[in-house]
């Protein structure tokens, strides 16, 4: 009696340590794809200004908090967006899903009055492999050589689709979200607030103000005359902010100019008769 009881113990305990060791894989796996969500995000989000993410490299923590504002941003959206289609998705299925309902509980029951109509079945005798004629010897093991070398290419291939299933549904939207993002904010932002830098090497100021846009540890993203640039940090002397007393609107309808508001087109040197 108390050698079954320790041996109740010691199973009990191993399932315990297996259960310890669950949440690992699943803790690695969110925090990568959290990483590949934030770099994701971070690429959409440059390439809407036509600049490469490997010009504006980002640290782990940047790419993590930048996943953590794509999720928040994503989810602000489809709640924003999703009102009204999804009420009407959801009275269209509202019917067929009732059918299915109704359709599989009666089949759950047929199925259960089948089973207790059913006559208990007689298991065949296994026959041993001896006794087997010699061609089936030969293809049980012709089949058990295929499997023993199929079996490693055929789960990495398993693997690699899940891979490459799980990049599609769970980190290429990221890269949308980034561009929506960064739509908003040249639409949104005025000019006047960003800072200026009165100086940089290999820009012309007579093409116009040079904005600094954001910056990572080594690099920075700087505007001028419609296009962004990444140029080195240490190339930056000086940067003039916007002074604390100006208020300035970032919506769309604001009178303030933004990145992406479109130049004013030249005006028409005409005299009063219409002549040019």
């Amino acid at each position: 009696m108390q050698n079954e009881t320790t041996d109740k113990n010691a199973e009990n305990s191993g399932k315990k340590s297996w259960l310890r060791l669950i949440p690992i894989p699943f803790t690695v796996f969110l925090t990568a794809m959290f990483y590949l969500q934030g770099k994701a995000y971070h690429a959409g989000y440059l390439a809407y200004f036509h600049l490469d993410n490997t010009q504006m490299s980002i640290s782990t923590s940047d790419a993590m908090w930048l996943a953590y504002r794509a999720w928040g941003n994503g989810a602000a959206h489809i709640l924003l967006t999703s009102g009204d289609w999804f009420l009407d998705i959801l009275m269209s299925m509202l019917l067929p899903a009732t059918i299915g309902c109704v359709m599989l509980i009666l089949l759950l029951a047929i199925e259960k009055l089948r089973r207790k109509a059913a006559k208990p079945r007689v298991s065949a005798t296994a026959i041993p492999f001896k006794d087997l004629s010699l061609p089936r010897q030969i293809a049980y093991i012709a089949a058990g050589l295929v499997g023993y070398v199929l079996a490693v290419p055929g789960s990495i291939l398993v693997v690699a689709l899940l891979v490459a299933c799980s990049l599609i549904v769970l980190v290429e939207p990221f890269a949308i979200i980034g561009k929506r993002d960064a739509q908003d904010y040249c639409q949104e932002v005025p000019l006047a607030s960003l800072p200026t830098i009165p100086q940089l090497p290999g820009f012309d100021p007579n093409q116009g103000v040079i904005h600094q846009l954001w910056c990572n540890t080594d690099t920075c993203a700087v505007w001028q005359a419609g296009a962004a640039s990444a140029v080195p940090k240490s190339a930056i002397a000086r940067t003039i902010s916007p002074p604390l007393s100006q208020r300035l609107s970032g919506k769309p309808d604001t009178p303030h100019p933004t990145m992406c508001s479109p130049e004013p087109a030249p005006a028409d040197n005409k005299t009063e008769d219409g002549r040019k």
